[in-house]
């Protein structure tokens, strides 16, 4: 009976500790996820403030203090990227439109490229966000003198265009890009 009772003593024992040890688990698991929203509520906001400011001085061009902006809001959005992708595409897109204007188009391309598979993953092909990827994708080519990409990019623009009506706006604007791209391939040949 006393050994009975030692080895009930012994397991509820061990349950005790199986049972602190889960409670200290999820004391700590929820101490960090606390701490992980909190971070990124803190980025959020940092996003939110340098975008904002950044759209700001770019309306006044201003182009290297909106970069400054940017490149925070970028830095905000590292952390958000795997729960808000699109914020970090979103300001990789503002940042390739500074360079663009900067007469750096190669920088542009490389935070196109990046964002690229982010909106192939959240838009079809045809949503005005893709065109509208795939229309700066085909200008910073075209401004970077890379003719053949650029048109590569404007034609698919183009083929995923062929939903639009042909006065469409956005369209006209990929058409007449395009014209003045197939004139400079005409020149350079």
């Amino acid at each position: 009976m006393a050994d009975d009772e030692k080895y009930l003593d012994k397991e509820t024992s061990a349950e005790k500790v199986v049972a602190e040890g889960a409670l200290s688990a999820s004391v700590a698991l929820s101490t960090s996820v606390s701490a992980e929203m909190a971070l990124q509520d803190e980025a959020l906001k940092s996003f939110i403030r340098s975008m904002f400011f950044g759209r700001q001085e770019l309306a006044r061009d201003d182009i290297a203090t909106a970069r400054e902006f940017f490149i925070d809001a970028l830095n905000a959005a590292i952390v958000l990227r795997d729960v808000h992708p699109l914020y970090y595409a979103q300001v990789q897109i503002e940042l390739a439109s500074i360079y663009m204007l900067d007469g750096d188009p190669e920088s542009a391309i490389c935070f196109l490229f990046d964002v690229l598979p982010i909106y192939e993953n959240v838009y079809p092909r045809t949503h005005h966000s893709m065109l509208d990827m795939y229309h700066l994708v085909a200008n910073a080519h075209h401004l970077y003198g890379m003719l053949a990409e650029a048109k590569h990019w404007y034609e698919l623009t183009l083929m995923n265009m062929a939903h639009l009506a042909l006065d469409n706006v956005d369209k006209k604007i990929v058409v007449e890009n395009y014209a003045n791209l197939l004139e400079e391939c005409r020149r350079a040949a």
